[in-house]
């Protein structure tokens, strides 16, 4: 909120909430179990500069469809 480049805040029921980092993770597709063993702010810098991997599977999965419809 307020700010381009800030994803982690956001307006619920007309009050700012900001998101956990266990909240980032399971946002942007990562494991329940999967660690990072560093500070709070470096989680969420880290997971700020991460690539959705579900909406990455999905992008390749319809591009290898195409690939493949194109050459049969």
């Amino acid at each position: 909120m307020g700010h381009p480049r800030n994803w982690d805040t956001y307006l619920v029921n007309g009050k700012e909430r900001r998101l956990t980092s266990v909240e980032a993770k399971k946002m942007m597709g990562f494991a329940e179990d999967f660690v990072m063993p560093v500070s709070e702010t470096q989680k969420m810098k880290q997971l700020g500069n991460s690539v959705a991997v579900p909406a990455v599977e999905a992008v390749a999965q319809k591009m290898i469809a195409s690939l493949t419809f194109q050459h049969l």
